[in-house]
């Protein structure tokens, strides 16, 4: 996940950049992102960072609970070189185990 962090640095640095010149939230929660979704405003563990979704895994159990908002969704590669990413459409909520090889 480090590498991770480093190829987004990037990304980060634009949003940054928009923070500044347009004072557009970088982070926010889903019901600042969403607000016509009802479900959203219920959701207090997951959170916009720029156009990414995140959903930490909050239990030592490693068992995860996420909520998709309405539109098209795809799961974040976490190895530079994997090409493999499930498309999701939301609103919809996913259950499962996140895996050390992968970012929720």
């Amino acid at each position: 996940t480090l590498d991770l962090r480093y190829r987004l640095i990037p990304y980060h640095y634009s949003l940054a950049h928009a923070l500044f010149s347009t004072a557009s939230l970088w982070i926010r929660p889903l019901v600042v992102a969403f607000p016509e979704d009802e479900a959203a405003a219920a959701v207090a563990s997951q959170w916009m960072d720029g156009h990414i979704l995140v959903a930490p895994v909050l239990g030592s159990d490693a068992q995860r609970r996420v909520y998709l908002p309405s539109g098209t969704w795809y799961s974040l590669a976490v190895a530079p070189l994997s090409n493999t990413s499930q498309i999701y459409t939301g609103p919809t909520m996913l259950n499962g185990t996140a895996g050390l090889d992968e970012i929720p």
